[in-house]
């Protein structure tokens, strides 16, 4: 095969540009998948079907591509399969506007344009390559991530900007369609990229043989893998780590140029360390990763920073809420300290309101030192603990463990007043997860899971109503089944962990406070708190059930400002 040196450097740099547009059309779908499904209302099972419609069309085309490319040449090859494309691309893109039906037509021609453009670009830089006389191909595929990355970062700025993906992608198609036809008039005339032939062959003899099977299955792997996260991963981070929108097609940019520096830099690793030492290493990096997005959990911690609205006193407050409450619950507590001059911080602990909800082992020692990372990255030293609940269990924790960071610690009517680990039966994550004795699964009424909280008060008023209706949302959200493992893992450390042992070395000053009608221990319970704690000051307030900043917040409010407001040891 003969070309001369100006006709193959055209040639190079016309091969470099159908794959990079290969790549950057793409790669513009793939970045705009989450906002398809959104505005279809696809199931994530509906959108693997409408995704499917991209596969069935590239695996029809490839085996008739060819034909194709024997008849008409690689250049008209491309140029007629690039504006099939752009029709796939525009139909996609206003079927978006009007329902599945058109945008599954619209892949199904995506697929098959771009199956048969892949296949044509192939021969054509096989000929090119040979023409050089030395390894080019790699390149190619390097100049198609190159695309990809560039469609999903511009994809990415796209949906930051707000712009719809009827747009976007109808922008893409008319790129695809002048782009495509114009590169191809500098592919290699067909005489010149024809070559030399050699004895004609069966392609299918080489599927008899042992090592082709072999390598069709590690390749059958790989690129399952890569079209899984092309298609999946920007979905996956919006909805399963509640990434932004724009983030979710950022990633994709990210693992595409990952896969860009491996084709770009992988000649030069394979010609050092060998294929098969190379192979086995990245094939166990590409599984690591894998795993890390597959079964690795984004976890952070919510929290309000509420300034002072009164007279600045330089005192912080740290409010701990229940095992049935989130930081919302301090809503009135959170306002009569701002004004009295705190500074107020009111974190959801992870598992619980806004923060992450991971299935993971829960203690109190990891609340405790979350809560105190939080407050060190805040840039505050010392803080009084207040924790209603089960947060009167961690504020004991906390008190214990950060004596120097805790000015005052108050415990408001805390569970967990007796250790009754020895006469208790085993509770196991199973059992937890199928009964959640401390929420409510599906198959519970409203009136079931209102008594969940209605056992808190004394005295039922209508505005502790929507502490009702939160519960029962959580039984009717799609994550539900997720939540009530949580709350299963959450049970289990309040079934397993006691802090009974903690107040006899609590520092602090402390006060024990309560509704005196919580349960009939609790009185007695209180009692033997604070006398476990040094110096400690007992209040019980009469007629008041679990919840006295709820039941009776003048009288709670005074006593929490008065004992706060007095000088720590």
């Amino acid at each position: 095969m003969t070309a001369d040196g100006p006709a193959l450097r055209r040639a190079t740099l016309a091969v470099y540009a159908v794959f990079i547009l290969a790549g950057f059309a793409f790669a513009s779908w793939a970045s705009r998948i989450p906002q398809v499904r959104d505005a279809l209302e696809l199931s994530p099972q509906a959108l693997g079907l409408v995704l499917l419609a991209i596969a069935t069309g590239s695996v029809l085309s490839m085996p008739l591509a060819g034909v194709v490319v024997g008849r008409l040449g690689t250049a008209r090859t491309i140029a007629v399969m690039t504006l099939v494309a752009a029709v796939g691309l525009a139909t996609a893109a206003i079927g978006i506007r009007i329902g599945v039906a058109p945008v599954v037509v619209g892949l199904f021609l995506v697929g098959i344009g771009v199956g048969t453009w892949d296949v044509a670009m192939n021969v054509e830089g096989t000929a090119v390559e040979l023409g050089l006389g030395r390894a080019i191909m790699p390149r190619f595929h390097a100049g198609f991530s190159v695309g990809t990355v560039a469609g999903a970062l511009i994809g990415s700025a796209m949906v930051a900007l707000g712009v719809s993906a009827t747009v976007h992608v109808l922008a893409v198609a008319v790129i695809v369609a002048i782009v495509g036809p114009a590169s191809v008039r500098s592919f290699l005339a067909p005489a010149q990229a024809s070559g030399e032939h050699g004895e004609a062959r069966s392609p299918l003899r080489a599927w008899t043989e042992p090592r082709t099977l072999l390598i069709g299955l590690f390749v059958f792997a790989a690129a399952f893998t890569e079209g899984t996260g092309n298609d999946w991963l920007g979905v996956a981070m919006i909805d399963g780590y509640g990434a932004a929108p724009a983030l979710g097609s950022l990633t994709l940019a990210v693992f595409l140029t990952a896969m860009t520096l491996g084709r770009w830099f992988g000649p030069g690793l394979l010609d050092r360390r060998g294929r098969v030492p190379t192979v086995r290493i990245l094939g166990v990096t590409a599984l690591a990763g894998l795993a890390l997005v597959v079964y690795g959990q984004s976890v952070n911690m919510a929290y309000m920073d509420v300034k002072p609205t009164g007279a600045a006193n330089g005192q912080t407050v740290v409010l701990l809420h229940g095992f049935n409450f989130s930081g919302e619950a301090w809503r009135g507590t959170i306002a009569v300290l701002a004004k009295e001059g705190f500074r107020v911080i009111v974190p959801d602990q992870i598992g619980f309101g806004r923060s992450s909800k991971p299935f993971i082992p829960y203690t109190f020692n990891d609340m405790a030192h979350n809560t105190r990372r939080l407050l060190q990255s805040l840039g505050i030293d010392r803080a009084a603990i207040v924790g209603h609940s089960m947060g009167g269990m961690l504020a004991s924790r906390y008190a214990m463990l950060y004596p120097t960071a805790t000015t005052h610690v108050v415990l408001v009517n805390q569970i967990g007043l007796a250790d009754v680990r020895a006469g208790r039966s085993p509770h196991y994550l199973d059992d937890a997860y199928r009964t959640d004795s401390n929420g409510a699964l599906p198959n519970r009424s409203y009136d079931q899971v209102r008594a969940t909280i209605t056992r808190y008060f004394v005295t039922w008023k209508p505005e502790y109503e929507k502490y009702v209706r939160i519960h029962w949302g959580w039984t009717q959200h799609k994550d539900w089944e997720w939540f009530s493992k949580v709350r299963g893992a959450l049970t289990q450390m309040l079934s397993a962990e006691t802090v009974v042992y903690d107040w006899q070395h609590i520092k602090s000053k402390a006060l024990v406070i309560g509704g005196a009608k919580d349960t009939p221990q609790y009185p007695e319970q209180a009692k033997h708190v604070a006398e476990s704690i040094p110096g400690a000051q007992l209040e019980l307030i009469e007629n008041v059930g679990h919840v006295p900043q709820f039941e009776s917040p003048e009288i709670f409010h005074a006593k929490l400002v008065q004992f706060l407001k007095s000088p720590p040891r």
